[in-house]
């Protein structure tokens, strides 16, 4: 994650986003690194992206019923529910203005399944959007 900050930290500037990473357990997961990278950047560039200028991205981690779950948040756009419904199928885009073919969120949601992680989305219409990454069971964490 700090690797990806760095990568589209010109990104957020150009938006004046304010980035906070918040950070509290060292949680292992056995993956494919280059795809969780991938899976990782396709969700901080639509937060980036979909996001208000002066507006923050927000990453925290925790446990919930017994998950270690990553999220990335804006305070960006926001969906409604129907476009919520379709932000995982290819060449999707929520906002056409947009740069991009809307394949970020479908190779994202790919990724996630392959390594059986669920992702779980939030999201109010001018409010912003969370993305919550819910990782299998995996007993190797600490505080």
């Amino acid at each position: 994650l700090t690797d990806l900050y760095e990568d589209l930290k010109d990104r957020m500037d150009e938006k004046e986003l304010t980035f906070t990473m918040n950070l509290q357990y060292d949680f292992q997961f056995i993956g494919n690194k280059t795809l969780i990278h991938i899976l990782l950047y396709n969700l901080m560039v639509n937060a980036i992206k979909y996001n208000k200028k002066n507006g923050s991205i927000t990453i925290v981690d925790g446990f919930l019923d017994s998950h270690y779950f990553l999220s990335v948040s804006d305070t960006g756009i926001g969906m409604n529910e129907n476009q919520k419904k379709q932000i995982f199928n290819r060449f999707s885009r929520i906002d056409t203005n947009e740069e991009g073919n809307g394949l970020g969120l479908a190779i994202a949601d790919s990724i996630a399944f392959f390594h059986h992680i669920i992702i779980e989305v939030t999201t109010k219409l001018d409010e912003g959007t969370t993305f919550r990454l819910c990782f299998p069971n995996n007993e190797k964490h600490n505080k």
